[in-house]
């Protein structure tokens, strides 16, 4: 993997820490955990009705069921239970209300994916690209926000589209478009008003013979998520984001260095 190889990489990522530990733990929380914790637990609960049976005993019901009929048998009795208490007319405006209400919370959390998330991404691999280089300041994290903002939301947002397109192919062919995409966020980080066209074509470039690279360094992290999981997501705020967000601006800096070498 030439000079990408993934313990450089992570030992990289882990000077980064050594010397602006606090820091780090701090933009990456408030680049992704906290404007998604802000989302499930303020603007998602906004557009959430009563569920038109128990989720709860639906899950017990799957979890102890031993055939796929026992499952159906529980629910045409919760419903048929429903509808003999309320009424056929007021459960149907019950799942109408609950589909809308679906859809509603799709579109929201969308909307906001767009217009908060991916500007704070843009601004998170700001502030760890600096860190490389000087002590990084906690207003990179606004970056996406106040330099041409428009253009950084609508090339994030055609990124995902893209990987989402794909993606219905199968899977596969979208986790290698979102590979092949890997850099967009850093290449606006470092030029905003990049054109769309040439931030694909220059992430395609870039990425050409790296994008094994890129998903060994994730691999490798398969470990310390796990452990995430298992200490309630404290790991990952205290330790784990920060050392996978400095590991994945790091190999996307060998990256643009190997690519403006050959130029």
């Amino acid at each position: 993997m030439n000079n990408h190889s993934i313990s450089s990489v992570k030992l990289a990522a882990k000077r980064i820490l050594g010397t602006y530990f606090f820091r780090c733990i701090l933009a990456t929380f408030i680049s992704g955990t906290g404007i998604l914790l802000i989302f499930n637990y303020i603007l998602d609960g906004t557009v959430k009705v009563d569920n038109a049976f128990d989720i709860d005993a639906f899950y017990s019901a799957v979890l102890t069921a031993e055939t796929p009929q026992d499952i159906y048998t529980y629910i045409y009795n919760s419903v048929s239970s429903i509808i003999n208490s309320i009424g056929y007319d007021v459960y149907s405006a019950m799942l109408r209300r609950f589909a809308l209400a679906i859809m509603v919370s799709f579109f929201v959390k969308l909307i906001y994916q767009f217009v908060v998330v991916y500007p704070f991404e843009v601004g998170n691999c700001r502030f760890y690209i600096d860190a490389h280089y000087t002590e990084p300041k906690y207003k990179q994290l606004l970056h996406g926000f106040s330099t041409n903002y428009i253009n950084v939301v609508l090339i994030q947002m055609l990124r995902q589209v893209k990987i989402f397109l794909w993606s219905m192919l199968f899977i596969i062919p979208g986790v290698i478009k979102s590979y092949e995409t890997f850099m967009i966020p850093y290449l606006l980080a470092e030029n905003p008003d990049i054109r769309c066209r040439e931030a694909f074509e220059t992430s395609r470039k870039m990425m050409y013979g790296n994008k094994l690279n890129v998903l060994l360094l994730n691999l490798s992290f398969i470990g310390w998520m796990i452990l995430s999981t298992f200490t309630g997501g404290l790991a990952y705020i205290f330790f784990v984001g920060p050392y996978y967000d400095a590991a994945l601006t790091n190999m996307a800096l060998r990256i643009k260095a190997e690519y403006n070498e050959k130029q």
